[in-house]
Parts: C-alpha cells; sequence; structure tokens
C-alpha cells in the first residue's frame, strides 16, 4: 500500500487498514512501512570527481591566494574591492566632472 501510494504516511496507511478489516497497530505499520531512501550527500571530493573537472595551475594558485587574503584579515576589503569593480560594470558613470 505505502509503494503505490508513497505521500500516505503511517496514520493514514493504518486507516485504510482499519476499513479493510485488518486490526493492526499504527505503531507496526509505522516500523514496516517501506521509506524512500535518499542518496548519500555528497561532498566536495566526490563532487570534483563526478563533474570532471580538473585543477590547473591558475585554479590552484587562485585558492592559495584567497586562502592567503583570508588568513591576512583583508577578505572582507577584498570582497568589497570586487563588489565595488562589478557595481561600475554594472552602473558605468556617463557623466564626469572636469575641472576648469
Amino acid at each position: 500500500m505505502c509503494r503505490e501510494n508513497p505521500l500516505w504516511g503511517a496514520p493514514r496507511i493504518h486507516g485504510e487498514l482499519l476499513k479493510l478489516g485488518i486490526d493492526v497497530g499504527e505503531t507496526s505499520v509505522g516500523k514496516y512501512i517501506v521509506r524512500k531512501r535518499n542518496p548519500p550527500s555528497q561532498n566536495w571530493r566526490t563532487f570534483i570527481a563526478r563533474s570532471g573537472m580538473r585543477w590547473t595551475e591558475q585554479m590552484a594558485e587562485a585558492i592559495v591566494q584567497l586562502q592567503a587574503t583570508y588568513l591576512s584579515g583583508d577578505l572582507g576589503r577584498y570582497w568589497q574591492f570586487h563588489i565595488d569593480q562589478d557595481q561600475r560594470g554594472l552602473y558605468p558613470v556617463v557623466w564626469a566632472v572636469v575641472p576648469k
């Protein structure tokens, strides 16, 4: 019954069994209900392996530089700089003040 109706829980199946004249406890139904198993969660290493991504020299260098920036405590300024650069690209200045 639970394979045909995967959204039904133990209380619903218990009620349907009682309607059919099968006297069984709800906890027993819950114990023997077939649950759909989720695949095991993947970690970073399995994601990289499954995606086929390979490390290059540039990627490794970028990771080392980012880690050095983090350890030096400048990560906040690093992100703010890149956010400002991104905003500058999105909203270019179309006028400028020229001194006389």
